[in-house]
């Protein structure tokens, strides 16, 4: 046969038995004809003196061109002693293990190894990757992952949760500090990535009127979102706290909110007022049911969105949940709560000094202040002279966390 060329190759004839034809360019290298007029390359060398035949693959995936570099690739490792058998059976399982660090189980471990062991809310960190960054990259090995990716999700969320997407850059970026620690990847895709501009802070608090009619319309909706925007009214709350509130963390007249679950690290605990009371006669108990308003497979409710909107279009009143929490703190102030009993009726941190050797808890103050507020929830709900509770029409507090 002439000298190999890639047209000879594609011209080359099947005879009654197989056919090796040399070519002269590669050294070891084979076109191998069979009978049936399938052809593919393979290489010959020696390790340790013994002849060693090894197929490269068939035409139709190596031409001429890339079967001569497979074979010279081969030759070299073949001069440096090396079987390139054996790199390759290595290398193929290198990339299995590679392609098993997919993001998501590299975000469990560094849930379990170093979040769990660094971060009193850990729990949040979880949710937000598994929310934002898991259906985005969670089957992808991690260090196929480039900025690219990284900008193009946080861009996506974004545009409808800036605060969301934030929250996902800061969590992405110390994951993937970790994994480049322990030489998981090589570089950080998310590094240097500028965070989502801030939006201007929401200040919303709902009139009496609005409030009202928010009520009467989780009066409508029942359980399970009716009676949760209802607690989420009468505690301060945020909306997760509540979500999360387990049957167990209720204990007579007050609700506790595990320090994993809650935002400071602390536990937090918030008197329930008669009216909280009642509303939570309301909620069905379900056996084997550890959450108080559970989704399936007892897990936290979720869905917040659309049931909201839902209640919302229901009541006529334009609303998010996190401005229920703002006017709760808002109405403490014009009811004439001291700042401080109206912070820790929120669980915010107290700081300097203070915070340092106070360690009162201000349950009963607390108590008060919701007791207060249940009465004017119910002015509001249930109008009649007993009811009335005058707010005062002072300005409220000079600052009021939006936290």
């Amino acid at each position: 046969m002439p000298k190999l060329t890639t047209k000879a190759v594609e011209a080359a004839k099947a005879a009654q038995s197989r056919r090796e034809v040399a070519d002269d360019l590669a050294r070891g290298l084979y076109l191998v004809i069979q009978p049936s007029g399938a052809k593919s390359w393979a290489v010959r060398y020696r390790i340790d003196g013994r002849p060693v035949k090894e197929t490269i693959g068939p035409l139709s995936a190596f031409s001429l061109a890339v079967a001569r570099q497979e074979a010279d690739a081969r030759l070299k490792l073949v001069a440096r002693g090396i079987d390139p058998r054996e790199a390759a059976a290595e290398a193929q399982q290198a990339d299995a293990q590679r392609r098993s660090r997919t993001f998501a189980a590299v975000a469990a471990e560094f849930i379990e190894l170093h979040a769990k062991r660094r971060n009193r809310s850990w729990r949040y960190a979880e949710s937000v990757l598994q929310r934002d960054a898991i259906p985005h990259w969670g089957e992808r090995p991690i260090d196929e992952i480039k900025r690219r990716d990284v900008t193009k999700a946080i861009d996506t969320i974004a545009a409808k949760r800036p605060y969301a997407a934030r929250h996902l850059l800061a969590n992405v970026r110390k994951l993937f500090a970790w994994a480049m620690e322990r030489e998981i990847i090589e570089a950080n895709p998310a590094a240097g990535i500028k965070a989502p501009i801030r939006i201007a802070q929401r200040d919303r608090i709902l009139s009496d009127d609005e409030l009202r009619r928010v009520w009467q319309a989780a009066d409508a909706a029942g359980y399970p979102f009716g009676c949760y925007v209802q607690m989420l009214i009468l505690t301060g709350c945020r909306r997760n706290e509540i979500a999360g509130l387990r049957w167990d963390g209720i204990d007579g007249d007050t609700l506790t909110i595990a320090a994993e679950r809650y935002k400071t690290g602390r536990p937090h605990v918030v008197p329930l007022s008669r009216l909280a009371l009642e509303v939570l006669a309301n909620v069905p108990r379900i056996e084997g049911q550890a959450h108080v308003f559970a989704g399936r497979g007892d897990v936290p409710m979720s869905g917040f969105n659309k049931r909201k909107t839902a209640l919302a279009t229901a009541a006529g009143v334009e609303f998010a949940l996190h401005d229920l929490r703002r006017t709760v703190r808002t109405s403490l102030s014009r009811l004439r709560v001291p700042f401080e009993i109206a912070e820790r009726v929120l669980g915010h941190v107290q700081g300097g000094v203070a915070a340092h050797y106070d360690h009162h808890a201000y349950l009963d103050e607390k108590r008060d202040a919701l007791e207060a507020w249940a009465r004017h929830v119910e002015s509001l709900i249930r109008p009649g002279p007993a009811n009335v509770v005058s707010l005062a029409t002072r300005t409220p507090a000079a600052h009021i966390a939006d936290g």
